[in-house]
């Protein structure tokens, strides 16, 4: 079960951490508000005078609390166990009768819900005063667990709302009624979000024995968690969008999917017995709500129950976590339970590979979230040397309406930017120039990080979003950095710009292609993303800096001729200055520079992966079988480019491979191709 608590307790301190005020007010602590469904609900509904499902009857409650509080469990629920990391008391439900204490927080939360009505502010300002609510709220953490009750009750009612509206359509409503009450609440002075992704909700018992009546059969209602599915995909885009217009707004995504699905798929290993039946209910599976009533069944495991955050009710139908101590908490990020790197390498004229490799993943990602899905939604960091640092800056800079650039319908649109006189540059740099515009690398989509190599200084120099924050020196054109990382050596010329930052310190850049040193930046990409933890603290991130286990990586190469063996010694030996520069429709000593990084950084992450036991979370699609004018850099024909796109083509068909640590072949591992893989990555 260690994974699964680790991914709980980080939500729990994070949560907990955002309480600890970062400005002089008042008040010791922050404030904890809470909306939601039965997840969150800690009594609302008892104080309902309408006919809604309520808990406020025996066997609820009776392991923790002793008698029934109106908490769909029979002990805590998240909200109070994030309350107890931050030293608050358990934060009561707003309708309960009484005096309340609003500089704890309030729980809005009702269980059945799928949304809930906004706060009362002018209560607060009652209770308080205005000038202590805008401190209050400004402070205050907003946890949501919404969405479940908007796709499952449907389902449950037989209601005919899918024959007006497609299921995109329908996951969009949702969503835009959870960013509105975001919006509303930082129109009051809230600024810090925390939100929870949807369990697998056709796998809940409910689901699975709606469909034993329907079907007969007794498996997983795949309809209802399609939607759960696309709503978790919506979440994070929507949130991430609102992050690029609320100055001050920041969030934090609980994969509650993610810790359940684990639990469904190995029950045994997370400490479970049984995960298809309720603990508390009547019917198939338990899964009817008539838990306390005249007839239900109660599962005899005693020590189930008075787990904390139990499985009892159908609504809370998985073993949250013993609270104890991880062995490794994870990461913050938007993007579930790891860090998403995307890392193209260089290669000239062969970055059409891993062209055609996005434009196929694009495509897929349209098919399950709509045709405005671009790969920086799905990616926590993209990161590209040479040409791959060009594709980087066009999939993460912002155009007009603040998204990213058209996306790669096919190969052809890369093919295009491509072509045009070689050595002056000019060509490529007018292109660059005129779809890149202004934007520096602060206004980024998503995290970046391109590798040059500055010749005055004779070392490498990384533009990155995570190093941009503290060194402003750095925040140059978008334009200029994807010019000096594509400046190969005898290819194109060395690309020299300025910066000025907010002090008025002139800085001087004099670059060349980053492949010289470091052709594949895949590790770069992970080094900017644990020096950022090491400068932000573990809190920020939720993950040691060290934890490559907690990385999802996927790595484009461009190809190589090293299975055709392109050069030998006898030939080597004959070379002259001239010849180590321009033999066999390439640069050997360019090719030696590239490959030979390229291959150190492939072997170094390889093993990583392997000695972490987690080699499915590095994925290095790679072609060594090119031959003649295929692996050059720079052999732009019509022909070439063709058949560059067909090697990308027939990657997507090739079965995933790994380097032999050995031989430093790619050699197949799975029958599954490469096509298939990423189908599995989305």
């Amino acid at each position: 079960m260690g994974s699964s608590r680790s991914n709980i307790l980080c939500f729990l301190v994070l949560c907990a951490s955002s309480l600890v005020p970062t400005s002089c007010h008042s008040y010791s602590h922050g404030a904890l508000f809470i909306f939601g469904d039965s997840l969150y609900d800690a009594g609302n509904n008892i104080y309902l005078n309408t006919n809604v499902r309520k808990f406020n009857i025996f066997p609820y409650g009776e392991t923790y609390f002793k008698h029934p509080t109106g908490r769909a469990s029979d002990g805590r629920l998240i909200p109070d166990f994030i309350a107890e990391f931050a030293k608050l008391p358990l934060i009561p439900p707003y309708l309960k009768p009484g005096n309340h204490q609003f500089t704890n927080g309030m729980n809005f939360a009702s269980g059945g819900a799928g949304a809930l009505a906004g706060t009362n502010q002018g209560l607060l300002r009652q209770k308080l005063g205005a000038s202590e609510v805008k401190a209050l709220l400004s402070t205050a953490v907003y946890m949501f667990s919404i969405g479940s009750n908007d796709y499952l009750i449907p389902f449950i009612t037989n209601s005919t709302v899918f024959q007006s509206y497609s299921k995109k359509e329908y996951v969009k409503m949702v969503i835009g009624n959870i960013t509105s009450v975001i919006q509303e609440i930082y129109s009051m002075g809230g600024r810090k979000f925390a939100l929870s992704k949807l369990l697998p909700l056709g796998c809940a018992p409910i689901s699975r024995a709606l469909n034993i009546v329907r079907t007969g059969g007794s498996g997983c209602m795949e309809e209802v968690t399609v939607l759960a599915k696309l709503h978790n995909r919506a979440l994070p885009k929507a949130l991430k969008e609102l992050k690029n217009q609320l100055k001050g707004y920041t969030y934090s995504i609980f994969d509650a999917y993610t810790v359940a699905d684990a639990i469904f798929n190995n029950p045994s290993k997370n400490g479970f017995e049984e995960v298809k039946k309720a603990c508390c209910g009547s019917g198939p599976l338990r899964g009817t709500i008539t838990c306390g009533q005249k007839v239900y069944e109660l599962c005899d495991n005693s020590s189930l129950r008075s787990d904390p955050l139990t499985a009892f009710d159908i609504h809370l139908f998985i073993n949250m976590v013993n609270m104890q101590t991880p062995r490794s908490p994870l990461q913050r990020s938007a993007h579930g339970n790891q860090i998403t790197i995307l890392s193209i390498d260089g290669g000239g004229i062969r970055g059409i590979i891993p062209g055609t490799i996005l434009a196929f993943l694009e495509s897929e990602l349209q098919k399950l979230d709509g045709a405005d899905a671009r790969l920086a939604d799905y990616f926590d960091v993209i990161s590209g040397t040479s040409t791959g640092g060009l594709v980087t800056a066009m999939l993460a800079a912002p155009n007009k309406q603040n998204r990213p650039f058209s996306p790669f319908s096919s190969a052809t649109n890369l093919v295009n930017h491509l072509r045009g006189p070689k050595y002056d540059g000019k060509f490529l740099h007018s292109i660059v120039k005129e779809k890149l515009g202004d934007a520096r690398l602060h206004k980024t989509l998503t995290n970046i990080v391109i590798p040059t190599f500055d010749i005055k200084y004779l070392q490498p120099t990384i533009f990155s979003s995570y190093k941009v924050k503290n060194d402003p020196s750095t925040d140059a054109l978008l334009s200029d950095i994807c010019i000096g990382t594509s400046a190969a050596p005898t290819y194109l010329p060395a690309h020299y710009f300025e910066t000025t930052d907010p002090s008025g310190k002139v800085r001087e850049f004099n670059l060349i292609d980053g492949g010289v040193a470091v052709n594949n930046p895949t590790l770069v990409a992970i080094s900017e993303v644990s020096k950022a933890i090491n400068r932000e603290g573990t809190t920020s991130f939720c993950m040691n800096p060290t934890e490559y286990g907690r990385f999802l990586v996927l790595s484009l190469g461009t190809g190589t001729a090293k299975s055709e063996g392109k050069y030998d010694a006898d030939e080597a030996a004959k070379w002259g200055i001239i010849g180590w520069l321009t033999s066999d429709h390439s640069s050997p000593l360019m090719d030696v520079f590239t490959q030979a990084s390229g291959g150190m950084v492939d072997f170094h992450i390889s093993t990583f992966f392997q000695a972490l036991n987690c080699e499915e979370n590095y994925l290095r699609i790679q072609d060594d079988t090119l031959t003649g004018t295929l692996s050059s850099v720079d052999v732009a024909t019509k022909e070439n480019l063709a058949n560059l796109v067909k090697v990308g083509e027939e990657l997507l068909k090739k079965p995933v491979s790994r380097v032999n640590l050995s031989t430093g072949v790619f050699e197949p591992i799975d029958k599954m191709t490469n096509e298939e893989a990423l189908r599995k990555y989305k």
